[in-house]
């Protein structure tokens, strides 16, 4: 109950505060920040949410309004959070439930795509022995 009144009084005593006010209070936690992010990248090699992505997060809401920061420790976390992704082999791509056309397999190719599988159905030795049949000269003639 107590935390229902509490959330109540919040918008009220939020627009209480002048701008002013708020721009200090701004200019006085982002130096903390600053130092907890820098030090976060510094140490470490994962990736934290709290310290890669929400300080990422905020300190790109705090250049979308122009409020002056450090952009070395945005630049760094950000570097850290998305080398990976930078990689071109990052990604993986698969293309799945193929059908037997060699030309669009080639395509793949050439787009990079990683994998092609096809499904199969369900059936007999003779009905899925063919299919292999032409699927192994489709990767044959793909792959030359």
């Amino acid at each position: 109950m107590r935390s229902i009144v509490l959330l109540a009084l919040l918008p009220s005593a939020l627009g209480a505060q002048s701008g002013s006010e708020i721009h200090q209070a701004v200019d006085r936690a982002i130096p903390p920040l600053e130092r907890s992010t820098a030090a976060f990248v510094a140490k470490r090699t994962c990736v934290s949410c709290h310290h890669n992505i929400l300080s990422i997060l905020m300190f790109q809401m705090a250049k979308e309004r122009s409020v002056s920061f450090d952009p070395a420790v945005l630049d760094a976390v950000e570097a850290k959070t998305f080398r990976s992704l930078r990689d071109p082999g990052a990604f993986d791509i698969s293309i799945g439930g193929q059908a037997e056309d060699v030309d669009l397999i080639k395509r793949y190719q050439d787009l990079d795509v990683n994998r092609v599988s096809v499904s199969l159905p369900s059936e007999k030795a003779d009905t899925i022995l063919p299919v292999l049949d032409r699927w192994t000269t489709i990767i044959r003639t793909v792959n030359g």
